[in-house]
């Protein structure tokens, strides 16, 4: 998927040269070297920041389940604690897992 059309982007980079590189690489190894790099040293904070990549993630789910409440459009505003809607029923179903008798841990 592009955002820019390749045309656009081929005429930019005619007129402007390529841009300069301002985030560190993962280098030779690649992400999964630099992933176990942050496992083995100390105080090493690899490429793909689990830290800041599972808030991202918690935050492109949350919108996505909204997009999915019945009888309630765009801009409509769910309000989360951390673990559940304070302020939709509708929504905390969605993300609520229903067991069968038995199954529940």
């Amino acid at each position: 998927m592009r955002i820019v059309p390749k045309t656009k982007n081929d005429e930019y980079l005619k007129e402007n040269g390529k841009p300069k590189e301002t985030l560190r690489r993962s280098g030779k190894g690649g992400h999964t070297d630099d992933f176990l790099r942050g496992i083995r040293e100390p105080g090493y904070q690899p490429l793909s920041n689990f830290g800041e990549a599972s808030k991202l993630t918690e935050f492109i789910l949350q919108g996505c389940t909204a997009l999915r409440l019945p009888n309630q459009g765009i801009g409509t505003k769910v309000e989360w604690d951390g673990k559940q809607s304070t302020n939709s029923k509708e929504f905390n179903a969605l993300i609520e897992r229903k067991y069968r008798e038995g199954w529940k841990y």
